[in-house]
Formats: structure tokens, C-alpha cells, sequence
């Protein structure tokens, strides 16, 4: 019963760091460009570039999430899916460079593709059994 508690909770987490991750930058635009910023003020392009760098990730993350999902099966790589999305945020709570922003915001891409493949797989297989047993 602790394990299926302790999977619920890692799944409801990695969901709201995917969340987290795909919105981050919207309401952090505006202090990104102020002089108020721990980073110091972006350009737009540099703001640009911290927006679309996730895709970038989550296309690298997809050929690593790939072999990861084979080798330790999806539940431990629902578990090993809360790594990225933690040293993003801790890079984001601490970063004082744009560099460290981009770096942060490159891992939360692999976390988001990481997060999908894993959860669409689990949640495929889990309604083919559910629809499985309701023909039977």
C-alpha cells in the first residue's frame, strides 16, 4: 500500500513540474527584463531563447527517456523523471548567470518529454487492461 501511495504522490509531482516547466517563463518575463533581476536584465532574444530551449531538451530527452523506459521498466522511470525536473529547479532557485537559466530550462525539456512518454505508456496500458476486463 506504501508503494502505490508513495507512486501516486512521485506521479501528482512530476505532473505539477511539468506544468510548473511549461509556464515558467510567462510570468517570469517581466522581472527577467527589469533591472530587478537576479540574472540582470535579458533581451528579448535571450528571453526568447530560455522560452524554446525546452523543446531542444525534450528532443534530446526523447532518445534518452527511450532506452531509460526499456532498461529499468516505466515505474522506475516515472521515479528517475523527478532528477530532471529537480536540479532544474534548484538550478532556477540559485542561478545567477542566463547561462544557468538556459541550462535549467534545457533540463526541464528533458523532464517534460520524459514525463509524457512515461505516463501515456502507463496510462495506455493501464486502460487496455481496464477496457480488456469490461468485454470479458
Amino acid at each position: 500500500c506504501i508503494h502505490q501511495f508513495a507512486a501516486g504522490i512521485t506521479v501528482c509531482f512530476v505532473n505539477l513540474f511539468y506544468g510548473i516547466s511549461g509556464s515558467w517563463t510567462s510570468p517570469f518575463q517581466s522581472l527577467l527584463r527589469s533591472n530587478d533581476s537576479p540574472v540582470g536584465p535579458l533581451t528579448e532574444s535571450q528571453i526568447s531563447w530560455i522560452g524554446s530551449v525546452p523543446a531542444l531538451g525534450a528532443m534530446t530527452g526523447a532518445l534518452f527517456w527511450h532506452n531509460v523506459i526499456d532498461k529499468v521498466g516505466r515505474k522506475n522511470t516515472v521515479l528517475l523523471n523527478m532528477v530532471p525536473f529537480f536540479v532544474c529547479n534548484l538550478i532556477l532557485c540559485i542561478s545567477t548567470s542566463y547561462i544557468f537559466l538556459f541550462i535549467a530550462r534545457f533540463l526541464s525539456g528533458i523532464g517534460i518529454v520524459g514525463s509524457r512518454l512515461t505516463e501515456t505508456t502507463l496510462t495506455y496500458r493501464q486502460y487496455n487492461s481496464f477496457s480488456t476486463h469490461l468485454t470479458e
